[in-house]
């Protein structure tokens, strides 16, 4: 009896190992948007808008609509990189920082920690 070798289970073997290694698509698009401003000390929309303009993973945010001390409509926020924290929420970070997905903590209100995205609700969360 001759043993006959058969490349189906290996396909389906190494598609599988593939198929479970692609990366997740990213959940935001290039484009203008408007996002509501989500304080983290309220947890709620106090009414203030920003624009959101992403090119690739490149993000910048202005004011659109907002009642904050020192800051005026149309003014530039937040000019960063999106990176998907290893947590699976979104981050604007510095370019130079790509270390910031490994951050133990990233509440708004801390100081060094970057800003946080949600695209699905289209929410940006401020301290």
């Amino acid at each position: 009896m001759k043993f006959q070798f058969s490349l189906i289970p290996i396909f389906f073997f190494m598609f599988s190992i593939h198929a479970w290694s692609i990366p997740k698509k990213p959940e935001y698009h290039n484009g203008t948007f408007i996002y509501k401003i989500y304080y983290e000390e309220q947890n709620s929309w106090m009414g203030d808008t920003v624009i959101v303009k992403i090119h690739n993973d490149r993000i910048k945010i202005y004011a659109k609509k907002v009642n904050i001390s020192g800051i005026k409509n149309g003014e530039l926020m937040e000019d960063g990189v999106i990176r998907q924290h290893k947590s699976g929420v979104w981050i604007i970070s510095s370019p130079n920082s790509p270390q910031d997905v490994n951050l133990d903590h990233i509440e708004a209100c801390r100081g060094d920690a970057p800003a946080t995205i949600d695209f699905k609700k289209k929410i940006y969360w401020m301290c």
